[in-house]
């Protein structure tokens, strides 16, 4: 799965539980973790994911306002 196509599958996983690990991420959208942490370097470059200090993605509200902007487009 290309890492445009994980975005939103991303902002969706964040959303719905806490913030997790790339790793984690990576199984749960069986996904490669390399993959994922590109995507997830995406996210956060607009601003749409915030790391943290344990290593962990969580979704920002602008993350927010994009996934629901995609449920509604």
């Amino acid at each position: 799965m290309h890492q445009a196509h994980l975005e939103r599958p991303i902002l969706r996983a964040l959303e719905e539980g806490s913030s997790m690990h790339v790793i984690d991420l990576a199984e749960r959208l069986e996904a490669h973790p390399v993959t994922v942490d590109l995507a997830c370097d995406r996210l956060y470059e607009e601003g749409c994911l915030a790391p943290s200090r344990q290593g962990t993605y969580a979704v920002t509200d602008r993350g927010r306002r994009r996934l629901e902007a995609s449920v509604d487009g």
